[in-house]
């Protein structure tokens, strides 16, 4: 265990010495030069021949091999002392942090670093509350200063002992040779020590899967260890080492939740390094043998369990499926794997079922405990791979397919892009609406993969993950995410009962990718006039009958229509903000751009207002406090579009003066209070049109905008735009209104 004091004193200069004079003897390493030009060329011109010579040839041979494997262990050598240094110097940095932020705090820490103490300042006021109050803060403060040393300590500790067992594998054992096979750094030597952990499959213990998930979760993102983890274990025992785990565990009678735990969170480090291998901008990375290998391994059937009650032989992707569920993959590993997933499925929609636990409702057995479904349909896996990847995600929906064969290996041809038209068309895929499955839990599990499509579509539109953090900063868009979201307009819109039936599940992603282009949407609905409203990127030219129709369908789902309406409201916001605080502008010309706003983007509104009444009338008139709280939750995307659309705007028009934060939050919230509705069956109409109050939000924004920018906000411009909100929301209502009667 390093100690306190040897973290805290210990001089590194020494060591630092040493790691430069052993890198510099690798830089300038001439031994192997030396020999060919001063030994071996000289004895090969001389004409030697004979018994003598050939074993003489013999002896220069093994030399050579000396020489190599000598410059390969100080190669390793040198790797591991920088290392070691690197890393303890850091961890001395740590420590004197540390320090300052205790004294900092009037904690002092004792000469072996195992306490820290406080004392009460004499100028504290006796007040029995104020120094009981003064005691606890100081408490927690020496705890968490504690608990930071005894992590460094920890860590230093690790890297001391990583450090002896790589410099002692990098010297082998041999006394009469060189190593010629050296492990490396520190790196190595913990990989090393991951791979032989992984091995041992199922036979690992709980205290070994912990240390196994240690290591991972400590060095899951270097790509020093991350690649040597994997090169070490190998493709095809990778996966066997995952399924055997994953199934023999989750069979196990009584479960062991400690382990099952364990494997949760297992599973999700393998994924992080196993991105962090294959990310070809890292050094090192996994080379494309491996990756080939991969695939091939992918599609052989792997021997589980191969005596008693069960015979389990799943396909190597069914195992790998879960890993990649965690981790944003770099598209040169994960578009092959998905597309050669994809191309297994298209050929036999049912040979994951056919090559999974028979029948599906016997048992718990799964290789995936990150939740949506057992892993057992590795296009689930894969689609939740995307939906992390958002670059893959976009080339896998744009891209045209490379074909693979059944090993994994490319043709060397190519077809036009089909991926997204089979994952949606049910003749196609019938693995989503296959009435002929009885097993209800293999039934229960087919809404995973609807709903991981959502996942990656996604990604590939909005240039992010789909599960990013709330206020994330979207990219702007580009050619080819504006190709993928063309797709997903036109396949939905033209064909609602998808988002009404098998593919329901996805409602909530494509209203996300919706939301996100909610600039071209208004484009769209309002064309050909629409394009003189700004879009974020390179506009995406939707078509206008199926943009209409996709936003009829989603605003039938609560949760959908929350989405998009505050998506909308944002916008209405940044539009109109945008207007009132260009310079030099004439009363006039401001009545004419916030006319404009009002009338294009009353058009939306009106769409999701009748959509909405629509759902109402069907589903009950209490379904509109479901509308409600959807409006409410979902301000957080109103204030990103508004980001979003401002900062496009921005960088085209100058905006004069600033625009508070506070105002902004306001303006947003009063036009979602105006979409927030108390129906009854009397206060609706007959003809089920939404009580008309729509168009006044954006006749208050007008307002509220001019009020923010210091202009009257009971002129004439207020007035004349609110009668444009007004009609564009009667012809948005009309639009979809027709759109109903014809039965859609």
């Amino acid at each position: 265990m390093v100690t306190y004091d040897e973290l805290a004193n210990t001089n590194l200069s020494a060591l630092d010495t040493v790691a430069t004079d052993v890198e510099q003897l690798v830089r300038r390493w001439e031994y192997e030069s030396d020999f060919q030009s001063g030994v071996v060329t000289p004895l090969a011109a001389s004409g030697w021949s004979g018994p003598a010579s050939q074993a003489a040839a013999g002896q220069l041979n093994q030399a050579r091999t000396q020489i190599d494997a000598a410059f390969e262990e100080t190669s390793a050598l040198a790797k591991a002392l920088r290392s070691a240094h690197d890393q303890f110097v850091s961890f001395q940095n740590t420590l004197r942090q540390i320090q300052t932020d205790a004294q900092t705090q009037g904690l002092t820490i004792s000469a072996d670093g195992s306490q820290v103490t406080w004392s009460i300042p004499a100028n504290l006021p006796r007040n029995a509350g104020i120094r009981q109050e003064y005691q606890q803060s100081m408490d927690e403060a020496a705890k968490a200063i504690s608990a930071r040393l005894t992590s460094v300590l920890q860590q230093a500790t690790e890297a001391d002992q990583a450090a002896a067992a790589a410099l002692a594998a990098d010297t082998g054992t041999n006394q009469q040779s060189f190593n010629a096979t050296p492990v490396g750094g520190i790196s190595e030597q913990e990989a090393a020590q991951a791979a032989a952990l992984a091995a041992q499959g199922n036979n690992l213990s709980n205290t070994q899967l912990t240390q196994l998930n240690a290591l991972l979760k400590a060095h899951g993102n270097d790509p020093s260890f991350a690649t040597a983890f994997y090169n070490d274990l190998g493709p095809q025992e990778t996966l066997k080492f995952w399924g055997q785990l994953s199934v023999l565990s989750s069979r196990a009678q009584p479960p062991d939740p400690a382990r099952l735990a364990i494997l949760k969170d297992l599973q999700g480090q393998l994924g992080t390094a196993l991105a962090s291998a294959t990310n070809t901008r890292n050094q090192p990375h996994l080379s494309d043998q491996w990756e080939t290998q991969l695939r091939a391994a992918g599609a052989q059937r792997i021997q589980v369990v191969s005596s008693g009650p069960l015979s389990l032989q799943p396909y190597g992707y069914q195992f790998l499926a879960s890993i990649l569920q965690t981790g944003n993959y770099d598209p040169h590993f994960l578009d092959p794997i998905a597309e050669h997933v994809t191309q297994l499925t298209r050929q036999n929609p049912e040979m994951w079922l056919q090559a999974g636990p028979q029948p599906m409702s016997n048992g718990v057995l799964k290789t995936n405990f990150l939740g949506n479904g057992t892993g057992f349909n590795p296009m689930t896996g894969v689609l939740e791979a995307l939906g992390h990847s958002p670059a893959a995600a976009t080339d896998f929906f744009r891209n045209p397919e490379t074909l693979y064969n059944a090993s994994g290996a490319p043709t060397g041809h190519t077809a036009p892009n089909d991926y997204l038209s089979f994952l949606t068309d049910g003749s196609k895929n019938p693995i989503l609406t296959d009435t002929s499955i009885t097993d209800p839990n293999y039934k229960a599990t087919l809404t995973y993969e609807p709903t991981a499509l959502g996942h990656a579509l996604q990604a590939a539109t909005t240039g992010v993950p789909w599960d990013a953090p709330n206020g994330t900063q979207l990219p702007p868009h580009t050619a080819a995410t504006d190709d993928v979201m063309n797709q997903v307009v036109n396949t939905f819109g033209k064909d609602p009962s998808l988002l009404q039936g098998p593919l329901s599940s996805m409602n909530g992603s494509v209203a996300n990718m919706t939301a996100s282009y909610i600039g071209d949407v208004n484009q769209a609905v309002n064309a050909p006039v629409g394009n003189q409203l700004s879009v974020f990127g390179t506009p995406a030219n939707l078509n206008a009958d199926n943009a209409n129709h996709l936003l009829d369908t989603l605003a039938r789902d609560p949760g959908a229509y929350g989405t998009l309406q505050q998506a909308q409201n944002g916008y209405l916001a940044a539009q109109l903000e945008t207007q009132v605080h260009q310079p030099g502008q004439t009363p006039d010309q401001l009545g004419a751009n916030l006319n404009r706003v009002a009338a294009q983007t009353g058009t939306v509104s009106g769409i999701l207002s009748n959509a909405r009444a629509n759902a109402v009338s069907q589903a009950g008139w209490a379904a509109d406090a479901a509308y409600n709280q959807s409006i409410t939750t979902n301000t957080g995307i109103a204030n990103t579009i508004y980001s979003q659309t401002l900062g496009s705007v921005v960088g085209k028009v100058p905006i004069l003066g600033d625009i508070a934060n506070d105002q902004v939050s306001n303006m947003i919230t009063n036009i979602g209070a105006q979409y927030q509705h108390d129906s009854t069956q009397t206060s609706v109409t007959a003809n089920i049109a939404l009580v008309d109050q729509g168009h006044k939000a954006v006749g208050q924004a007008v307002q509220q905008a001019l009020g923010n920018a210091g202009l009257d906000p009971n002129g004439s411009s207020a007035l004349n735009a609110a009668t444009q909100a007004q009609q564009a929301y009667n012809s948005g209502l009309a639009v979809d209104s027709s759109y109903h009667q014809a039965g859609k």
